[in-house]
């Protein structure tokens, strides 16, 4: 597989304001075969009142006949990570009824510029069978936040030539590969950066302690980021700029300085998220 392109400028700028526009100016951008076609189906809306200007972009032709459609539509209200997924599922259903295609690229969007890109596909059974149910794909995005760092790679790097092309950015398997070889080298590096006390006298089980602890820190780090997508957690103890306000002194790219660890995710660790709910005091304010 050919190594994903840098993220581009155009989608810095559809994820920092997510319009039709923006969207149709970020396909054209992946691939110049896009055509524009402005086509209103908000006719289609009639009984989900949250979501207007349901509309069809344009579309791109492929030299395998397939095509892509891409389509935009607004939500009245704020989309979250779970907000409407559904009704937004059913609506991209609808509309690809109007318009038998292979393929659509679906954003929906809310006036704050957070938004959902979802890609659906049909998937084809034997010859004699009819299509199977189509298949949806989606990254969550937020304006500005640190999570959108694997839509802007594997989004911004796909160019769009092929709906296998644009199923493979969204990809698990891939992300799940993408994610542990990080995790791996973040890990061996900090083996060797990072050192926890250890009372024993004998120094000879250092390394097996301070590899051990590093395990135990990294586990107790997703776990908590899981808590924060799940917003259990409040997002500002991730947050680099939120902290500096917090923290005397916080340099988030400081090797030495440990008041992060101290101040915040000791904290969080063992006075909290190791507590009764009932016991935790006035720390019950992080979560």
């Amino acid at each position: 597989m050919a190594k994903a392109a840098k993220p581009n400028a155009m989608i810095n700028a559809l994820i920092a304001s997510v319009s039709p526009d923006s969207i149709s100016d970020f396909v054209r951008q992946q691939n110049r075969s896009f055509r524009p076609v402005h086509e209103d189906l908000s006719y289609l809306l009639s009984e989900n009142l949250s979501f207007c200007q349901l509309t069809k972009l344009g579309e791109i032709e492929y030299a395998d006949t397939d095509r892509l459609l891409v389509f935009s539509c607004l939500y009245d209200g704020e989309l979250s990570a779970r907000s409407a997924r559904k009704m937004q599922f059913e609506i991209a259903k609808k509309a690809l009824k109007e318009d038998f295609k292979d393929g659509a690229i679906f954003v929906f969007y809310d006036a704050r510029g957070t938004f959902r890109f979802s890609f659906i596909r049909r998937n084809y059974g034997q010859k004699e069978q009819k299509y199977s149910n189509w298949k949806r794909y989606t990254y969550y995005v937020e304006p500005n936040a640190q999570t959108n760092r694997t839509f802007r790679e594997r989004v911004g790097g796909c160019k769009f030539e092929s709906l296998d092309a644009i199923q493979q950015a969204f990809s698990v398997e891939q992300l799940t590969k993408d994610f542990y070889k990080e995790l791996s080298n973040w890990y061996f590096w900090a083996i060797k950066c990072v050192s926890f006390p250890n009372d024993v006298n004998d120094d000879t089980d250092d390394a097996k302690f301070n590899s051990e602890n590093v395990i135990r820190l990294i586990t107790r780090l997703i776990f908590a980021w899981f808590l924060k997508q799940k917003d259990l957690i409040k997002p500002e103890l991730f947050d680099t700029k939120a902290l500096a306000s917090i923290l005397k002194d916080f340099d988030a790219t400081s090797d030495t300085q440990n008041n992060y660890y101290r101040a915040i995710l000791q904290n969080l660790f063992f006075a909290t998220l190791n507590q009764e709910i009932d016991k935790r005091g006035d720390r019950k304010s992080v979560v």
